[in-house]
């Protein structure tokens, strides 16, 4: 009701609230783009896993309906649930953001050994997994880290990709828009940097490492 009072639009809604099949009935708008493309349906979030029933309906429809399917997960959830969803997805987006549970908890709140589980749990169902590992200058560029992303593509046998994603000033004016403070204004990382890191990463694991 604010939004729809505001003369001047500074308040505007981000979102609407949908059930499954409504979701469902979006996507088959673009079915002859998936047709086409050989696209499909991305869920991400925020973390779908916080949402693990809804996440399994539209994933279960889409697949009925031959739609691919992939997930963005930060990989925090219930083991169980993870499973149950896993049946109906094709690729996932699994984030590796710090190396160890101290690192972990410090940039995002909570340990890295559930995470670690998880992706594991993929493993042993044969899951098809893109390691997708942001790069923070300052925080996270450090050859421990560089190290850990090595180690765990290679000891996990989901893991067919690895993914260097360098930081971005995207968030900010959403920051902005939500009276928040920036906790983190830094430098995008150079791209030099980050062919070497992957170059390393790649020479280590035995996989592919690709920049984003």
């Amino acid at each position: 009701k604010c939004t729809d009072a505001c003369c001047t639009g500074a308040l505007s809604m981000a979102g609407e609230l949908m059930d499954s099949k409504e979701v469902i009935d979006s996507v088959m708008r673009d079915s002859a783009v998936f047709k086409e493309s050989g696209g499909g349906v991305t869920l991400s979030g925020g973390e779908p896993l916080f949402q693990p029933d809804f996440a399994l309906e539209i994933l279960r429809e889409a697949k009925d309906r031959g739609i691919s399917t992939a997930i963005e997960t930060s990989g925090f959830g219930d083991p169980e649930k993870l499973r149950a969803c896993a049946e109906y997805i094709d690729v996932f987006l699994f984030d590796y953001k710090a190396t160890g549970d101290e690192m972990h908890k410090e940039f995002c709140g909570v340990p890295q050994s559930p995470i670690l589980k998880n992706l594991s749990l993929l493993d042993e169902i044969g899951a098809n997994v893109v390691l997708r590992c942001p790069i923070i200058t300052g925080k996270n560029d450090i050859p421990e880290h560089i190290a850990g992303i090595a180690a765990t593509a290679k000891a996990h046998s989901s893991v067919h990709l690895i993914q260097l994603e360098p930081y971005h000033k995207l968030g900010i004016s959403k920051s902005d828009k939500l009276g928040e403070d920036v906790l983190y204004d830094g430098a995008v990382p150079a791209r030099a940097t980050l062919e070497a890191y992957c170059t390393e990463i790649s020479a280590a694991s035995g996989k592919e490492c690709a920049i984003s």
